[in-house]
């Protein structure tokens, strides 16, 4: 039997003549990929290259094949190579018996089990001829079992884990002629994910596994579960890279928000993410959760608490529950919640928009299973703070290209304004709508642009022209790169998972020892789905504003043309007479 893709094949070759006994050629490994099994239990195996034709010949007769399932993905995939379709006779875990489906042609396979108590199966019958006619090679159809397809798209899958259903359905109807509905391809694509990262129910049993072993490749790591029973609950996350990046170097601002789960079990991801020096995304903590409710909220910003510890954090969040809202209306201080009362630094950001972009980072990651999305999450981190870290070599005086940008539009501003000097680093701006005081000594302006987002102001740039000084010199050091070099400079450490255990090898007499966890118990929310998300209010508003003036001066015109329509008033000497 052979493992049949695009570009190659396991075959089974006899020699012939007197070259039978050696004739075969051994390949221990891959006859060990094929079914499993070592190379004393397989014939030889040859891989072929792009230009083949697919084939079993006698010699296969004696092969050992690992369980039934393994048998029929193998003659599915044969028979689709070799453009012909197949019956069961018998189909059990003891006894397979396959025929081709045309009637009266000779070729058929059979395998039997080796033992009472044991899966494996020897093929004892095989007869490779058929007798067909061109009408029944014509007629040929495949069946549309998710299992059975899922093994010919499993590789296409494992390499493209984003291919839609529509797609599979096109490529397989292409290349092999079979042809499926979109709820099989749908399923077929279910079942090759499952094969890749396992059954969803099984995933929580490797969480333990997972937040032990990053704990124990990373010291600094916070990896931190709670379960009811056996029934998994909540998973918190934060790695030591991002705690150590945070606390010495980005700005105290943490932007919150939450997203749903597309898996089976659903749930929601809760993220807390920061800026970097030339505010980019920073990701901070993820939890895994049922639900956006007071409870989960409370717990993942105290755990965030007990990270940071002593060090005042500004929280931004939008759109949160009215559990949550009624208690900061309730016992929260309205100066610390109210942005129009709010006195805290902010750095000019008052939007979660750096949360929804953390969430759309993650929109593939939220449609596997919780085991993997958590370690691909841990993998697409390590990946942005190394692409970050290299990225600060392409940094000119001394701040991102961002804070670059930003400057540079703040010296193009105050190009025109005047000023003042009254000594002492104090400075009066003057500009078209009145008079700006400067402070350069405290890095202070009346417009209070400076002091909230750190860069000097249109103001401060004019003040700065003036006593001949440097702009970068009155950047916030949350801007430089020496801050970069703090956020990025500890790099992720890889994790070892090839001992991942299986949730197979679980094994009932030390059940003391190990850690069983059941799925989460959730419950579809009440209510219609939103089928469009909620924006921020501050989203698009420069667009939204824009529109509702084109709005007006349509509306206006139409209104003339009307008027003047139904005035009709009299023309003398070629102009209106009112």
């Amino acid at each position: 039997m052979f493992r049949y893709n695009d570009s190659s094949a396991h075959l089974y070759v006899a020699a012939k003549g007197n070259q039978k006994e050696g004739g075969a050629v051994n390949d221990g490994e891959m006859g060990e990929n094929l079914f499993g099994l070592s190379a004393e239990m397989t014939e030889g195996v040859v891989n072929l290259g792009d230009n083949y034709e697919p084939l079993i010949v006698d010699y296969g007769v004696g092969q050992y094949i690992p369980h039934a399932q393994a048998f029929r993905e193998a003659v599915y995939r044969f028979s689709i190579a070799q453009k012909f379709a197949t019956t069961y006779v018998r189909n059990s875990r003891e006894k397979m018996n396959v025929r081709c489906k045309v009637e009266g042609c000779p070729w058929k396979i059979c395998a039997n089990a080796v033992g009472r108590d044991t899966l494996l199966l020897r093929m004892t019958t095989f007869v490779n001829e058929h007798i067909h006619s061109a009408q029944d090679n014509l007629d040929v159809t495949y069946t549309g079992n998710a299992t059975l397809t899922s093994s010919i798209i499993l590789e296409e899958i494992r390499n493209h884990t984003e291919k839609r259903p529509t797609e599979i359905r096109k490529t397989l109807e292409r290349k092999y002629g079979v042809r499926l509905t979109y709820a099989q391809a749908y399923r077929a694509k279910e079942k090759a994910m499952e094969h890749i990262h396992g059954k969803p129910e099984e995933s929580y049993m490797f969480i333990p596994w997972i937040c032990q072993r990053w704990k124990e490749t990373d010291d600094k790591t916070v990896a931190e579960w709670a379960a009811v029973g056996n029934t998994f609950e909540p998973v918190f996350i934060v790695y030591g890279s991002c705690i150590e990046g945070f606390l010495s170097g980005a700005r105290a601002i943490l932007y919150i928000d939450g997203t749903h789960l597309s898996g089976p079990y659903k749930g929601t991801l809760l993220s807390a993410s920061g800026y970097d020096a030339d505010n980019d995304l920073l990701p901070f903590a993820i939890a895994v959760v049922k639900s956006e409710n007071l409870d989960d909220w409370t717990w993942f910003l105290f755990k965030i608490k007990e990270i940071v510890g002593s060090v005042q954090v500004t929280i931004v969040a939008e759109n949160y529950v009215s559990e949550l809202h009624d208690w900061v209306i309730n016992q929260g201080d309205v100066n610390r919640w109210a942005m129009s009362k709010f006195s805290f630094k902010r750095w000019d950001n008052i939007t979660t928009n750096i949360a929804e972009s953390s969430n759309s980072w993650m929109v593939k990651e939220r449609k596997h299973n919780v085991a993997q999305m958590i370690h691909e999450h841990r993998e697409k981190v390590a990946r942005k703070m190394h692409a970050s870290y290299m990225f600060m070599s392409k940094w000119r005086n001394c701040v991102g290209p961002k804070t670059e940008a930003k400057v540079l539009e703040n010296v193009y501003f105050s190009r025109y304004m005047s000023y003042d000097n009254y000594g002492g680093g104090r400075l009066c701006v003057h500009t078209s709508r009145g008079d700006q005081r400067v402070d350069l000594g405290l890095h202070q302006c009346s417009c209070l642009g400076w002091q909230m987002s750190g860069i000097p102001c249109c103001h401060a740039c004019a003040a700065i022209k003036t006593v001949g000084g440097n702009v970068y010199e009155y950047v916030e050091d949350y801007y430089k790169i020496s801050a970069q070099e703090k956020i990025y400079g500890r790099s992720m450490v890889p994790v070892v998972t090839i001992d991942m255990p299986n949730p197979n090898d679980y094994m009932f007499e030390n059940l003391a020892e190990q850690t069983l966890f059941l799925p989460p118990n959730t419950s579809r929310p009440p209510g219609r789905p939103r089928t469009k998300r909620q924006e921020s209010q501050f989203q698009n508003k420069k667009t939204a504003y824009l529109l509702y003036q084109q709005i007006e001066v349509a509306t206006a015109y139409l209104l003339y043309q009307q008027i003047e329509v139904a005035v009709k008033p009299p023309v003398l000497c070629g102009y209106l007479a009112y």
